[in-house]
């Protein structure tokens, strides 16, 4: 499915994404970038010395995400381009010294043609109901926002 929609007639370089949700993706005309799922965490381990706790409170949120340059030249997913609201409160990334799943950092390179994946990682209250989280290809305004919203209900 495709899920961009042009803001104004003509007007290919501003694309304005329409919402998806786990196990979806919005796509442009430079990349596709799928939210493949997402799950809570009370406490993420990699091994019996490394592992992360969350604040009192507080889980851990952590997105999966794969991008896909659909492009014929490199693009980057930079990690200063998220945007996340939890309860409509603006929340920010929460970096992780473990890697869940064994992913990286949603973050890199990308090649013409191929994929990246990775996780983004939040810190939300233990009763969060509601999670929006957008990716912007660029700082500019008319950058293409790619935006997933779902709820903790959605979470399998």
């Amino acid at each position: 499915r495709d899920y961009y929609a042009s803001r104004g007639l003509g007007d290919v370089y501003k694309r304005q994404a329409k919402t998806a949700s786990i196990g979806e993706y919005v796509q442009s005309d430079t990349l596709k970038i799928t939210l493949t799922s997402a799950k809570v965490y009370d406490e993420i381990v990699q091994n019996e010395y490394m592992k992360a706790t969350p604040a009192d409170g507080k889980k851990y949120l952590v997105l999966f995400l794969e991008a896909e340059n659909k492009s014929d030249e490199d693009q980057y997913v930079n990690m200063f381009y998220y945007e996340a609201y939890a309860d409509d409160k603006s929340i920010k990334s929460t970096a992780l010294l473990v890697n869940p799943e064994d992913e990286d950092m949603f973050s890199g390179d990308l090649a013409p043609g191929k994929k990246l994946s990775g996780y983004v990682a939040y810190e939300v209250n233990k009763d969060w109901k509601e999670f929006e989280f957008t990716y912007k290809d660029g700082a500019l305004t008319g950058s293409t926002k790619f935006s997933f919203a779902f709820s903790s209900e959605d979470i399998k």
